[in-house]
């Protein structure tokens, strides 16, 4: 992967996870692996928060598309709460609007699944509705304050959900302009349960940021948010007249990100060619704009090297310059090399990233020298974009299932609608033979490539020792800063001490079809004391050349130290609702490892680490061990019963309560993202370092067989 493919990574992966704040939500199915366009059944069930059914809500599916877009989906509720639509085709993201004159409004985010009917029963409480105040930092109330971004728990609902600006917008139930505060600095809020429990995120063109968290609706009234003071930044766009036109008057979508996490993520106004938005001091490692119809840069995405453009002084206002460009249509094809079209793959385009020097003169910001934008081709390999006229490349997603060399197709981009063919390969498949050092065949070994930070698929060898296993991706030589076909392979046998790593070049065929590989008996220990040596090495390598990773990176170890040496015993899972066990509390699992999986339904992340999960639980469930899945607040009980059915996660799963006391619990134990797994022993103690990310399958082999030579020992 080149190092601006890598970056672009980074920068979808940004992208992803904004979105995912918004999918993941209470009726989250699946992911991008799963949406599917055959017709489906959805079943929905409203209920008042005493179970009782309701008749006549009104109930609404919208497409997110980036901004909320109606569709032909609406109805009401019948006399039994019910509403059934049928030849349901829609497969992107989607949210679901339920509401009833006498109740709080209902908005939950789902996707569609290879069930052919989707069922999600909705409870709906009594509303409370009140205002908040919105103070300057002496005291005064503000005027024309927005919210950004609103979280909120009901035990009434047994719900926690999440809107942005748009989301908020919609339950506000206006026309969808934007609602501000009032010259009181009155912020109305929509009708929520009455029991409702928020978090508020603020946004004012003149303030930085204002966040008021965990406040009870009733309340309310009580307590004021006041903004923060920061620094204004005036952001001026120029270029060519009809691009600057059509910026006018817009909306346009910021979102920035600093080294602190400090984050907007707003809508603002474009007037007479500029507008205003207010920030943290300090140095922001991102930075997007986006608007119709134009392109807005510099663009700069989360990335490893942090462009020093983006400083933002402690003044009171800085001005800031931005290119805008005119987009064009233009319609691709992704085939491969005999000419056969790419389906559903998804590509980054990525354009020159342009701005202005003190003299006004475009330049290229040199650290990250491209901007992007992604499409998905068709059944015919075809996709359509909008790019700004100039130096473009095109790249193919490594998961699509295909890469290109050179990794990127470029070429100068002048208006024309028709982009020349992209010609890409397949991804290769490793074949072979295990053997042990009698070269005598070994079945049910596991092989698995390690050049990935996460648990990547494994494949198991048959009767006759033989494997084959899809490259899940290719390496990197930073040193030559291009694609490394050397790959490390590990093959295990998970319950004795026979094992190995050996280098591949996958790009050579004959290794690629014949593959030998042979098992050594050694210690316990050895095969992650390797993994994690080469671990090493390949991090120093990356680290070379990024001040501020090492930096980040020393950071967080030295918190991830300092916050487990507080806390040996894991602390207990409970409240919750348990699945597929009988126990209701980590306590009853005493005398067992335990893998505690934090992940949630809608996680493209958490849900590719389920198949490995499986595997550890069948295999080691007999030996003193358990997997429990620990999916977070907001999860119906019965869709995540649903979902583990459907995926064969046998094991036991527990939802954290709406207050979230198992998250509050380990958030401090470093429950940052998804997924994020935990080992603890039979002692109910948390392994420290254990290694988890990434080498799952190896670290819980080592510690069942340190466990089998313990008790031989004994």
């Amino acid at each position: 992967m080149s190092k601006k493919l890598n970056e672009r990574w980074n920068s979808s992966f940004i992208r992803w996870s904004f979105g995912a704040v918004l999918v993941f939500a209470l009726f989250g199915f699946g992911t991008e692996d799963s949406l599917y366009a055959q017709p489906r059944v959805l079943e929905i069930s409203v209920i008042d928060s005493n179970d009782k059914p309701l008749a006549d809500a009104d109930v609404e599916i919208r497409e997110w598309t980036g901004e909320l877009k109606p569709t032909d989906f609406r109805g009401t509720t019948n006399a039994d709460g019910k509403i059934v639509f049928e030849d349901f085709e829609m497969q992107s993201y989607l949210y679901l609007f339920v509401r009833h004159p006498e109740f709080a409004p209902a908005v939950m985010a789902f996707s569609t699944t290879e069930n052919d009917t989707l069922k999600a029963t909705v409870r709906l409480a009594r509303p409370g509705t009140n205002f908040l105040q919105i103070l300057s930092p002496d005291g005064n109330p503000v005027v024309g304050a927005e919210v950004t971004r609103m979280e909120y728990s009901s035990n009434l609902t047994q719900t926690k959900s999440f809107a942005n600006q748009s989301l908020f917008q919609a339950m506000m139930q206006n026309d969808g302009s934007a609602y501000h505060s009032d010259q009181q600095g009155r912020l109305q809020l929509p009708p929520l349960p009455m029991d409702a429990v928020l978090t508020v995120t603020v946004t004012h063109p003149d303030w930085a940021v204002g966040k008021i968290e965990n406040v009870k609706l009733g309340e309310i009234h009580n307590t004021s948010l006041k903004m923060a003071e920061g620094t204004v930044v005036e952001a001026y766009f120029s270029g060519s007249p009809e691009a600057v036109n059509k910026l006018k008057g817009q909306s346009i979508d910021i979102v920035t990100s600093d080294r602190e996490k400090n984050r907007l993520m707003h809508s603002f106004q474009v007037k007479e060619s500029k507008t205003q938005f207010t920030l943290v001091p300090g140095r922001y490692d991102s930075l997007n704009i986006r608007a119709k119809d134009v392109v807005i840069t510099p663009s700069l995405p989360s990335s490893s090297k942090l462009a020093e453009f983006w400083n933002i002084p402690e003044l009171d206002r800085v001005k800031k310059n931005f290119v805008v460009r005119e987009l064009y249509p233009v319609t691709g094809k992704v085939v491969t090399h005999d000419g056969r079209p790419v389906s559903n793959a998804e590509i980054m385009i990525g354009f020159e990233n342009l701005y202005l020097d003190e003299n006004g003169n475009e330049q290229i910001v040199k650290e990250h020298p491209s901007s992007n934008d992604f499409a998905e081709t068709n059944q015919d390999g075809v996709f359509q974009a909008k790019l700004p006229k100039g130096k473009t490349s095109i790249s193919i997603f490594w998961t699509s299932g295909y890469y290109s060399i050179p990794e990127e197709l470029e070429f100068e981009f002048n208006g024309e609608p028709n982009l020349p063919n992209y010609v890409v390969k397949q991804k290769p498949t490793l074949k072979g033979q295990l053997v042990d050092e009698n070269d005598q065949p070994v079945p049910k070994a596991v092989i698995r490539f390690l050049n990935n930070d996460i648990d990547s698929p494994c494949s198991f060898t048959d009767t006759k020792g033989l494997f084959s296993i899809d490259v899940n991706a290719l390496g990197y030589d930073y040193q030559k800063e291009e694609r490394s076909f050397l790959l490390d392979v590990a093959a295990f046998d998970l319950s004795s001490n026979l094992c190995c790593i050996q280098q591949v070049d996958v790009s050579d065929e004959s290794a690629v079809s014949n593959c030998r590989l042979r098992l050594t008996s050694q210690p316990a220990t050895w095969l992650m004391d390797e993994i994690k040596r080469r671990k090493k090495e390949r991090f120093e390598r990356v680290l070379a050349s990024s001040n501020y990773l090492r930096e980040e990176i020393a950071k967080a170890q030295k918190k991830q130290v300092s916050e487990t040496a507080k806390e040996d015993l894991a602390p207990e899972i409970s409240p919750g609702t348990w699945l597929n066990t009988e126990a209701r509390s980590l306590k009853e699992f005493r005398g067992k490892y335990v893998l505690l999986d934090f992940w949630f339904i809608g996680c493209g992340p958490c849900e590719r680490g389920i198949p490995n999960l499986k595997l550890v639980h069948e295999v080691f469930h007999n030996q003193n061990f358990s997997v429990i899945g620990v999916h977070i607040a907001g999860g119906s009980p019965e869709i995540v019963k649903q979902f583990a059915d459907a995926k064969g996660m046998s094991y036991p799963l527990v939802i954290d309560a709406i207050d979230e006391p198992i998250l509050k619990a380990y958030r401090p134990l470093g429950v940052e993202g998804y997924p994020t797994y935990i080992l603890i022993d039979p002692a109910g103690k948390i392994v420290k370092d254990s290694g988890f990310h990434g080498s799952m399958l190896e670290c819980l082999r080592e510690k069942m067989l340190l466990s089998k030579e313990t008790k031989s020992s004994n």
